[in-house]
């Protein structure tokens, strides 16, 4: 197995309430009879994924302990190539997410999250296997959440999460 993985993030303070991240990352692989989680599929090619991400954080007077939002933001396409099962592949997926987290007073937050991927369609070969899409290529899910932190230890979380990934949404 051959890996090479190259990560470069920048940043910057836009002024002492607010601030930014930006990263590209890129991973490369080669696989030799990698196995899924079942054991019964077999892919043997190379694998490339590129992952564009970005943060941003805003806490009023710099002070992040009584009110701050952060917005994450993360897009990623990948590209595999080779054999799988003895049958020829040649497939991409991308996928998306963007997210909001909101501290409106000490010790509370709220959030928001929706993220999908979208996976090539492939033949019916691959039917069965963990390949198969189930007749959806772009599953996605929506979350919102609020929590309350007891200290830096504890934690209470309350959160709904609709996941349309399988032929019928599971909440």
């Amino acid at each position: 197995v051959q890996t090479c993985a190259l990560p470069i993030y920048v940043g910057d303070d836009f002024n002492e309430g607010s601030s930014w991240q930006a990263g590209l990352s890129y991973l490369g692989t080669s696989a030799a009879n990698r196995k899924t989680n079942d054991d019964n599929d077999v892919f043997d090619g190379h694998d490339d994924l590129g992952i564009a991400s970005f943060v941003y954080k805003w806490a009023p007077g710099g002070n992040p302990l009584q009110r701050n939002l952060t917005l994450s933001s993360e897009y990623f396409q990948r590209h595999e190539r080779g054999t799988f099962n003895s049958a020829s592949l040649n497939t991409d997926q991308s996928g998306w997410y963007l997210q909001s987290v909101y501290q409106f007073m000490p010790r509370w937050r709220v959030g928001v999250r929706y993220d999908q991927v979208h996976a090539s369609t492939l033949g019916g070969e691959f039917a069965g296997t963990s390949l198969d899409t189930l007749g959806g290529t772009t599953p996605r899910r929506y979350s919102v959440m609020t929590d309350y932190s007891t200290s830096e230890f504890g934690r209470f979380r309350l959160q709904f999460n609709r996941d349309q990934s399988r032929p019928s949404a599971d909440n």
